[in-house]
Order: structure tokens, then C-alpha cells, then sequence
């Protein structure tokens, strides 16, 4: 069973110098090409006040998985003396500020599945505290033989293609990738000439109850908790009060339904609860583009395109609806809709809950 969304081509040869890739790993090519990516897409600016934030759920993978085999085989005074630098958790974001030339605040997240959205929320308070002007925020994870082989015995992985909230979904689909946002006050964006994609409207976040491998693994295994439902519903009445928002102005909820049975449940009881029974549009990525701890960007990413486009994407996946699951407003299908709010949704094991909220960016 060797099932996975795998990024092929990931460009960097056509962004990096050769002398200077060569000493990238996956983990930092992926996030190095996003924020390359990202912030060419923005107007001109001046890179020396500029940060990065990155969230990533397990780092440098491939490079801590070698590290550790070398000190298995040859002990720790024969081990490759560049594998410790590689394998540290902040990596990718040291070396997307060295090849970007950005000499602005740093730092990097990590807590699992909401890895992104809490990358957003530190990003959110470092420009709030005028901590920096202008923020490169990234969530990015990779995909190795490791993780598929832990998350396979957990028995979280789907045996097929992944179907979000649907009846007879038995797990998700590994992926991987890097997605990346230029974040500043909106001031700052419009004097440079920018034009904003959104607004970063609220954020929320919150802790509680959750087994460590509540995630992936079938009901019994990783039941949804009372303490799991108030922290998810938590997290997303302090995103739309930090927005001034009331549940009844989100035009789109982007759930993290991945195809998980535990996390599509969790996810379904919060949004029922914020939501009051309403059929919310209800839309997840996962179906396409699989699943990756810190996948949040990805949603973020989605809920952007949705708000520009004015178009609700679908939730890939075959058969209907989970009859177990509150989830009236799933969308099957793309659908145009005039939307102006946006609620994105994120739930990791271990407790965290996270939210987003987007608001159209006005000409």
C-alpha cells in the first residue's frame, strides 16, 4: 500500500543557483520555492524589513530519519556533521531567509496539524505588535517511507482515493507541499501598490482533550471526546470575534475533513455547534490534494481562491454524505456564490483547535 500525493518537479532548479540548492533539503526546496514564489507575486518591496513564519507538523524528515540511522550504525563521533543543522526544526526557515535575503523576524511553529494556522496567528500578533512590517508565512511538511509506514500501522491511511465527511471513508491520503502568503497591514500593502488577494479578518485558537493519535484511526480507536468538541468550538468563536463576525455572515466554512473517521466527526459536531444546525457551505481540499500536517496553508490557500473567485469548490470523494454526520451543506459539486466571509478550520490530535477567518480584499 504505498498510496500518496508526492510533489514531482518542485522548481527549484529554475530558482536557486546550483552551488547553493545542493545544500537544501527537500523539506527547504518545497518551502523555499513558495515563499520565492510568494513574494514575487506581491509588488516590489524592500526584502531587508521582511520575516518568515513557518509552520511545518514534523521538519526536516528525511534528514532527522538519517541522522538518526547513522548514529544507530556508527555512532555519534562518526556522524555526518552536517545532518545536525539539516535535521533541526527550523531549517527551512533559515534557509528561505538566507536565499530570499530577508533580514526580518524568524521564527517557525510547530504543533502538528494546525502548524500553519498557528504560524498565521504568530505572524497576525508579530505585525499587530509592529514586531515587522511585512511577513512571509509558510506551512510546508514532506513525505517519506517513514511516515507512510507509521501512519499505515496506525490504520489511518485511506484504501483508496480519500472521501471528506462521506459514508464508508476509512482514512486519509498522505501528501505533502509548501503554500505561502506575503501577510502585511493592509495600509502598508495599498502605499506600495499591492493588491491584497484578502484579509487576514481573525484568528482563534484553543486547547483540550484529544488523544495523541486521535486523528487517523478508526472510531473506536480515537472516539471524539466532550473536551475535543469545546476546544474546536473554541477555536472558531474566537476567530470570528477577533473578525466581528457573527456565524451567520460566513458564506463558506473550508473544513480539515480529510477522510478520516475520527476528524470528520470532530470536525462536523464543531461546526454544527458554531453554526447552529445551518447549512453552511461546507467544502474540504483533501479530497485532491491529500493530507499533511501542516495542510492548513492549503486551506487558507483555498478559501483565497474561493473569495476572488467568487466560486465554491467541491469536495472530491465518491458517495453521498455521512447520515452520521451534520454536515447538510456539503458541497458536491462547484457552485458560484457571492462570497464575503470565509471560516477556515483546522483540528490536530494531541488538543489544538485552530480557525481562520477570510474577508474579501475591496478594490
Amino acid at each position: 500500500h504505498r498510496l500518496g500525493a508526492r510533489v514531482e518537479g518542485d522548481g527549484a532548479r529554475e530558482r536557486i543557483p546550483a552551488a547553493r540548492l545542493r545544500r537544501l533539503g527537500r523539506l527547504s526546496r518545497l518551502a523555499t520555492v513558495a515563499a520565492h514564489d510568494a513574494l514575487a507575486a506581491s509588488a516590489p518591496a524592500d526584502r531587508e524589513a521582511a520575516g518568515v513564519v513557518i509552520g511545518t507538523g514534523l521538519g526536516a524528515l528525511d534528514e532527522t530519519i538519517e541522522l538518526l540511522e547513522q548514529l544507530r550504525e556508527v555512532g555519534v563521533a562518526e556522524v555526518t556533521p552536517s545532518l545536525f543543522p539539516a535535521s533541526v526544526m527550523n531549517v527551512a526557515a533559515a534557509h528561505v531567509s538566507m536565499e530570499l535575503g530577508l533580514r526580518g523576524y524568524n521564527t517557525t511553529l510547530n504543533h502538528k496539524e494546525v502548524s500553519a494556522e498557528l504560524a498565521l496567528y504568530t505572524a497576525d500578533s508579530a505585525l499587530a505588535l509592529g514586531h515587522a512590517e511585512r511577513l512571509i508565512v509558510l506551512g510546508v511538511d514532506e513525505l517519506g517511507p517513514a511516515l507512510h509506514h507509521a501512519c499505515r500501522r496506525l490504520g489511518a491511511l485511506a484504501s483508496g482515493p480519500p472521501r471528506p465527511y462521506r459514508a464508508g471513508r476509512d482514512g486519509f491520503v498522505l501528501g505533502e507541499g509548501a503554500c505561502a502568503f506575503v501577510l502585511e497591514p493592509l495600509e502598508l500593502a495599498r502605499a506600495r501598490g499591492a493588491a491584497p488577494l484578502a484579509l487576514l479578518a481573525g484568528v482563534g485558537a484553543a486547547g483540550g482533550e484529544r488523544p495523541l493519535a486521535a486523528i487517523g484511526p478508526a472510531p473506536e480507536a480515537g472516539r471524539v471526546l466532550g473536551p475535543d468538541v469545546e476546544a474546536g468550538v473554541l477555536a472558531l468563536e474566537r476567530a470570528l470575534e477577533d473578525a466581528g463576525l457573527a456565524a451567520a455572515e460566513v458564506d463558506l466554512v473550508v473544513g480539515c475533513g480529510c477522510g478520516s473517521r475520527a476528524l470528520d466527526r470532530l470536525d462536523a459536531e464543531v461546526i454544527a455547534r458554531v453554526f447552529a444546525g445551518r447549512a453552511v457551505p461546507l467544502s474540504s481540499p483533501h479530497g485532491a490534494f491529500g493530507s499533511w500536517a501542516a495542510a492548513g496553508a492549503l486551506r487558507v490557500a483555498a478559501g483565497i481562491l474561493a473569495l476572488q473567485r467568487g466560486r465554491i469548490f467541491p469536495t472530491l470523494g465518491e458517495g453521498g454524505a455521512d447520515p452520521e454526520l451534520e454536515v447538510p451543506g456539503l458541497v458536491g459539486r462547484e457552485t458560484a456564490a457571492p462570497l464575503r466571509a470565509v471560516l477556515v478550520t483546522g483540528h490536530a490530535s494531541g488538543g489544538a483547535s485552530a480557525a481562520v477567518v477570510l474577508t474579501r480584499a475591496e478594490a
